[in-house]
């Protein structure tokens, strides 16, 4: 969840910070507007955040959308939706309850694909990173790391079934959550 925002954040520094015509503090909320909007978009946000936010709502809503609680507090309020005293006090339960660093509902790290099913159209299902880079004249340890932190057709099949199962409903909690 904060991994996800942290790359669309230096997304937006790759696309809007060519040149360095803004002070620090503006370039890094320009590039947290542009997270905002790339992963929250403002039309669906406004259908799926309503007042009151509730943790709840907020944890239904972060397994969902893949980022934190607290981004989606920060977006709600952004986009005029919660006020800055419903936003504080939404802020005040996370830190009540030990959220702020570690919040419930995990979300597991993406592994992007593009590269690895490219290899596999043009290698084949058993990719082999050291042909691949004898083939392509590219060193081998560049290539392999590259296709290793890549996932495969059968850990996008191992994830489909497990976000495709039942939810499971833990007893005596505030929140229900996925059992991952």
């Amino acid at each position: 969840d904060r991994q996800r925002w942290s790359m669309a954040h230096e997304l937006g520094h790759l696309v809007l910070h060519q040149a360095f015509t803004l002070t620090p503090s503006a370039i890094e909320d320009e590039a947290d507007v542009f997270a905002g909007e790339f992963l929250l978009p403002e039309d669906a946000m406004r259908k799926d955040l309503s007042a009151p936010l509730t943790l709840t709502a907020l944890a239904d809503l972060k397994s969902r959308w893949g980022v934190s609680m607290q981004a989606l507090v920060m977006r709600a309020f952004n986009l005029d939706i919660v006020t800055d005293g419903q936003r504080r006090y939404l802020f005040r339960q996370f830190v009540a309850k030990g959220w702020m660093r570690d919040e419930p509902v995990l979300i597991p790290s993406e592994k992007p694909r593009l590269l690895r099913k490219l290899a596999e159209s043009a290698y084949g299902q058993s990719v082999d990173a050291r042909t691949i880079s004898a083939r392509i004249d590219a060193p081998w340890h560049l290539i392999g790391p590259a296709l290793d932190a890549c996932a495969t057709s059968t850990d996008l099949r191992a994830a489909t079934l497990a976000t495709e199962g039942p939810i499971r409903r833990a007893t005596g909690n505030l929140l229900s959550f996925r059992k991952n």
